[in-house]
């Protein structure tokens, strides 16, 4: 739904009620939008919904389309929490840019050092190394021997003559 901007003559801005029920300090961050979708996105991550303080919910926004659209949830439920978007941190098995989500306060209201990060883009299949070629065995270089008479016979070698 497009609406007058009465703070800003001549400007319009753009609102589109979130999917799940609404919440309250969600930790926010604005990152390239999840597979399937273009553009830039605004993430919400936890928050406070319905009184119960301490949420798992992640959405992302798309300001291209405007629609929110529903992603997996953090493991740590909580509210009031610190989010930025930056590259994924190497030896996680995460690659790209990954959304971390820091602090905030759990579902007892407890503050909490937990830190999550999640990929915006599923890991892509590291290529495997192509196995280094072996060098070619050398032929075996030929034993000097005397060459075969003419009769087709080998020579016999002098030490082994009765």
């Amino acid at each position: 739904m497009t609406t007058p901007n009465n703070l800003i003559p001549g400007t319009t801005s753009l609102t589109k009620d979130i999917e799940t029920p609404p919440r309250t300090n969600p930790a926010v961050t604005t990152a390239p939008c999840p597979p399937g979708h273009r553009g830039a996105c605004v993430y919400a991550i936890g928050g406070t919904t319905g009184g119960v303080t301490g949420s798992a919910v992640v959405e992302a926004y798309s300001v291209e389309t405007n629609a929110w659209i529903s992603l997996s949830f953090v493991t740590t439920a909580r509210t009031g929490a610190a989010a930025a978007t930056a590259p994924c941190t190497e030896g996680t098995g995460l690659r790209g840019s990954c959304v971390y989500v820091l602090g905030g306060t759990d579902t007892t209201g407890t503050a909490t050092a937990v830190t999550e990060a999640f990929a915006i883009e599923p890991a892509k299949p590291q290529p495997q190394p192509k196995p280094k070629p072996q060098p070619e065995a050398k032929p075996k270089e030929p034993t000097k021997t005397q060459p075969p008479l003419t009769d087709g016979t080998a020579p016999v070698e002098p030490d082994l003559l009765p």
